[in-house]
Parts: C-alpha cells; structure tokens; sequence
C-alpha cells in the first residue's frame, strides 16, 4: 500500500542568546536551512522518498519545525511511520555534528489516494464483463499489466496523439 507521511521534526538550533542578539539571529535562518537541507540532501534514503518542498518554520524558542511528505509503500500505516522515523534517525549525528539537537519527530501515515491511476486504467481500457480492451480491440483477461505487455508485444505503442499506433 502506498502512504503519504506527514513528518514533523523538532530541532533545537543551539543558539547562544548570551552572546548574540536577535538579529543574529534572524540573519543566521537562511545559514540554518541551508546546513538542515545540505544534511538531507547527502542522505541517499531520506531524500529518495520526500516529495515536494521542505518546510522551516522558525519558532519563538529558537527551535526550527520542518514539515515534510515522506512518500513510501509499505504493509499498513504503522510501518510506513516507523520507516519515515528511521530515516531521520539515520541523519540524527550528521544535525548534530552541525550543532542542530532534534527534540521530537512525528509521523502521521495516511493512504495515498490512488483514484488517478484507475482513471487512467479506465481512460485506457474500457471495461467489458471483467475483460479490459486492449488497444487494438482484443479483450485481455487479466489486469493492467498483462494488458500492457500484451500491446506490447503486438507492437502498439502510445503517441502524443493520444492514440495507439503499430510501430
């Protein structure tokens, strides 16, 4: 099953108020995402699997929250949670090697909404008794795939056209 995972990470940047101001501060936030970032980016797994922008958004406390989608298939929800968790796991000693800490790490699983994909399979193939029709007019028994390696090896291939021509 595939899954979204809405992650949530806590990091504590570590800022000294003692011996720098607040506009230090605010000057040091693009330094502070471009560090977080370049640690996710040199991780061949967590980056793999995030789709879309990362999100910073910086807290009174000097604390960063950053929002993710962490796209995966797995068995149920739980797994795929535990799975996004680790992946920020694996990153933890290079955050902190920039003197970032992370203070909490949510996931929140929710099943991908593949409704897309079976419009597409009904835009290709229109159903007929259980039996989808292939390009060229035959019905094929099985699913998408074998209808798909059945065009295949009759030659048919789809065009910009939106048509399915011989080779």
């Amino acid at each position: 099953m595939d899954y979204i995972v809405k992650t949530r990470i806590l990091l504590n940047t570590n800022f000294n108020i003692s011996e720098f101001n607040d506009l230090m501060y605010e000057d040091a936030k693009p330094h502070i995402i471009e560090d977080i970032k370049s640690v996710i980016e040199e991780d061949p797994t967590l980056c793999g699997y995030i789709d879309g922008d990362l999100t910073f958004r910086f807290l009174s406390n000097y604390k960063v929250l950053l929002t993710y989608d962490f796209n995966c298939n797995d068995e149920n929800g739980a797994e795929a949670e535990s799975f996004s968790k680790s992946c920020v796991e694996d990153i933890r000693k290079e955050l902190e090697g920039k003197g970032y800490r992370i203070d909490r790490i949510s996931c929140t699983a929710e099943e991908m909404d593949m409704e897309w994909l079976d419009k597409l399979e009904d835009m290709v193939f229109q159903s007929q008794n259980g039996r989808h029709k292939a390009f060229d007019g035959s019905y094929i028994r099985k699913g998408w795939n074998e209808s798909i390696r059945h065009c295949l090896e009759k030659g048919l291939v789809w065009r910009k056209n939106k048509s399915i021509m011989g080779n």
